[in-house]
C-alpha cells in the first residue's frame, strides 16, 4: 500500500507540471483532426443511435477511437459544461490520465525489481526525456499508446506469477488496439515473456489455455468501443487494415538528404541522438544484465520491448518519419533498462550505501544535464538533440528536421496580429492556421491564401515538404521573424518577393516532392488526415500518381536520395 501511495504521489506531482505547462504548446498537426473526431464521437455518445453511426464515425475511421473519444469526453466536461479550460486544453487533459497511469506503473514495475530509489530514477529518466516531455502535453495518440503498451506488458509480467492479471493485460491490450494499430507489436514480447517464464512447459495445454484471454478479449474490446465497425464488421475491418497497408511514404529530411522513404537505420539513429546521453549510458550498462546477474529474464524482456518498436519501424515499407513518435513505446523500457544499469553499477560498488550513491549520483547528473536544457529549449523540446549529435548546432550540421508537427506556429501569432491586415501563404499544415482563425487566436484581418495572393510565407522547418521556392527562402532569405530554441529555427515568416524574381532562369519551377504511393486504396483518406501535406503538394508537381516529382538538386543545394516506397 505504501508503494502505491508513493507511485500515485510521484505521478500526480509530475502530471501537475504537465498541466501547468500545457498551454505553452501550440496545436499540432494531428491534434486538429483528433479534436474534430473526439467532438464528433462525444456528440454521438450523448445521443447514440444506430442510424447516425456513419454520420459521426465514418469520417474518422483511420485510427481506432478510444483516446479520441476520451479526449472528446474531457473536452465536453472541462470546456462545454464547466468552462474550466479552453477547448484544446480540455481535450489535452485526456493525455494526463495516460501520463498518470504510465508514470505510476513505471514506478511500481521498477520498485518491485530495484527498490524505491532506483524506481524514482527510472520515472524521472522517462519524464525528463525532452521529446517524451513534449509528447506528454499533446492530445495525440503516441503518448497514450505508449502508456497502454507499457501497462499491457507490466500486467502480463505480473500474470506469470498471479494468473488473474492475464485479464488485466488482455483488457488493456484491447484498449491499446482501440487506440492505435501499432499495439499489435506487444504480442511478440508477451510471447517472449511467456517462453522465458515457462521454459519447456510453455507448449503444454495446461499453460497455453491460460493465454486464451489475450486472443479473445482484445478484439471484443475493440469491437465494443468502435461503433463504426458495427454495421458491417468484416468489411469495415478490412477497409481499415487496407488503409494502413496502403499508407504511402512521407518524405523525410534526414542526414542532410530528402528521402522518399527513410532508410532502415532512421529509427536507431534518431533514438541515439534524441535520448539524453546519460540515460543512454546507464541503459547500456543495464544491457550487461543480459550476460550476468540475477534478473536476466526480465532484462531480456525489457531489451526486447525497447528494441521491437524500432525494428518494426525499420522494416521496408513501414512509414518512417516524425522523429521518435512512431516508436515512442520503446522509451519506458529503455528507462527500465537504465534501472537495471543502476542496479548493476551499485552491485559493483563496495559500500553499504552503494545503491543510494549510484542512483543519487545518476539523478544529480540527470538533473544537471537535462534540467537546464529543458528550461532553455521549452517549449521546443521536439527539436532536442543530445551531445552525441552535437546539440542543436550539430543537428543542423548533420541535417535533421527541426519541427515536424507545427506546434511552433503558435509563437508567430503575436507578430501576425501586430502586422495587421495581410495575406499569408502557409504551404505546410495550413489547417493549423485555419484553426487559429476559427478560435480567435488570429483576427479576421489575417487571411491565408495561395502563393500569388500572399504577402508573406509562413514556413515550418520541415524540409522534406519544401518546394523549390520554399528552399530558396529557407537557404537564402532573411525572415522577418524566426522562432525556435537557441541556435535553431523551427518556424519563420518571410516577406514574399514577386514570383518572377525567384523562378529559375530556364524551364518551369519543379513541383514539390511527391512520394510514391503503394496503392490507391486509402489514398484520399490519407490526404484527408494529413491535409497540410496535401496542400504542400501543389499542382506544379510533375509526374502521375506513383511517380516521383524530381527537383533540381543543384539549385536546392541538398543531396537527394530517391528510394522506391513500393
Amino acid at each position: 500500500m505504501r508503494d502505491l501511495s508513493v507511485a500515485a504521489a510521484l505521478a500526480a506531482g509530475l502530471c501537475a507540471i504537465l498541466a501547468a505547462t500545457s498551454s505553452d504548446y501550440g496545436i499540432t498537426w494531428d491534434e486538429r483532426l483528433y479534436l474534430e473526431s473526439g467532438t464528433s464521437f462525444m456528440t454521438w455518445l450523448r445521443s447514440p443511435s444506430f442510424s447516425s453511426i456513419d454520420e459521426h464515425w465514418s469520417p474518422y475511421y483511420t485510427h481506432p477511437p478510444f483516446h479520441q473519444a476520451l479526449g472528446g469526453a474531457t473536452r465536453y466536461v472541462l470546456y462545454e459544461r464547466l468552462g474550466w479550460l479552453d477547448e484544446l486544453g480540455a481535450f489535452r487533459a485526456s493525455t494526463l490520465l495516460f501520463a498518470f497511469a504510465l508514470l505510476s506503473g513505471l514506478y511500481l514495475f521498477a520498485q518491485r525489481l530495484y527498490g524505491r530509489g532506483i524506481a524514482v530514477a527510472v520515472v524521472l529518466s522517462f519524464f525528463l526525456m525532452p521529446r517524451v516531455f513534449y509528447h506528454a502535453h499533446l492530445g495525440a495518440l503516441d503518448y497514450s499508446i505508449t502508456a497502454l503498451i507499457f501497462w499491457t506488458s507490466f500486467a502480463y509480467w505480473r500474470s506469470l506469477e498471479r494468473p488473474r492479471w492475464i485479464w488485466v493485460a488482455a483488457f488493456v491490450l484491447g484498449l491499446g488496439l482501440a487506440t492505435k494499430l501499432n499495439a499489435y507489436v506487444t504480442y511478440p514480447t508477451l510471447g517472449l515473456a511467456y517462453v522465458l517464464h515457462h521454459g519447456r512447459d510453455a507448449l503444454t495445454w495446461r499453460r497455453l489455455r491460460g493465454q486464451i484471454p489475450l486472443i479473445v478479449v482484445p478484439p471484443l474490446v475493440v469491437f465494443a468501443m468502435w461503433p463504426w465497425l458495427w454495421p458491417d464488421p468484416l468489411v469495415r475491418a478490412e477497409n481499415f487494415v487496407g488503409y494502413h497497408l496502403d499508407h504511402f511514404a512521407i518524405p523525410v529530411f534526414y542526414l542532410g538528404a530528402i528521402w522518399a522513404e527513410a532508410p532502415f537505420h532512421y529509427p536507431f539513429v534518431t533514438m541515439l541522438v534524441t535520448v539524453p546521453a546519460v540515460t543512454l549510458f546507464v541503459a547500456a550498462a543495464g544491457a550487461l544484465g543480459l550476460v550476468s546477474g540475477p534478473r536476466r529474464k526480465v532484462t531480456l524482456f525489457f531489451a526486447a520491448s525497447a528494441l521491437l518498436p524500432l525494428v518494426v519501424v525499420a522494416l521496408p515499407g513501414v512509414p518512417k518519419y516524425d522523429g521518435v513518435r512512431l516508436f515512442l513505446p520503446a522509451f519506458p523500457f529503455l528507462c527500465l533498462l537504465s534501472g537495471e544499469g543502476l542496479a548493476q553499477l551499485a552491485s559493483r560498488v563496495r559500500m553499504r550505501v552503494a545503491a543510494r550513491v549510484v542512483w543519487g549520483g545518476y539523478l544529480i547528473a540527470l538533473l544537471l544535464t537535462v534540467g537546464p536544457v529543458l528550461r532553455l529549449v521549452h517549449p521546443y523540446e521536439i527539436s532536442y538533440f543530445n551531445l552525441l549529435a552535437g546539440g542543436y548546432r550539430g543537428a543542423v550540421a548533420h541535417g535533421f528536421d527541426a519541427d515536424y508537427w507545427g506546434g511552433s506556429y503558435a509563437a508567430l501569432l503575436q507578430w501576425m496580429k501586430e502586422e495587421g491586415e495581410s495575406a499569408y501563404w502557409m504551404p505546410i499544415a495550413t489547417r493549423l492556421g485555419i484553426h487559429y482563425l476559427e478560435t480567435g487566436a488570429l483576427p479576421p484581418s489575417v487571411r491565408f491564401a495561395d502563393r500569388a495572393e500572399s504577402d508573406y510565407l509562413v514556413l515550418l522547418m520541415r524540409p522534406g515538404f519544401f518546394d523549390l521556392e520554399q528552399w530558396r527562402h529557407f537557404r537564402e532569405r532573411e525572415p522577418v521573424i524566426r522562432v525556435g530554441p537557441p541556435g535553431r529555427q523551427t518556424a519563420a515568416i518571410y516577406r514574399l518577393a514577386p514570383s518572377a524574381t525567384l523562378a529559375p532562369s530556364q524551364g518551369r519551377v519543379p513541383g514539390p516532392f511527391r512520394p510514391r504511393r503503394k496503392g490507391e486504396r486509402g489514398g484520399r483518406n490519407q490526404q484527408q488526415r494529413r491535409g497540410g501535406a496535401r496542400e504542400a503538394r501543389s499542382a506544379t508537381a510533375q509526374g502521375s500518381t506513383g511517380e516521383h516529382a524530381h527537383r533540381n538538386t543543384a539549385e536546392i543545394g541538398v543531396a537527394r536520395r530517391q528510394r522506391s516506397a513500393g
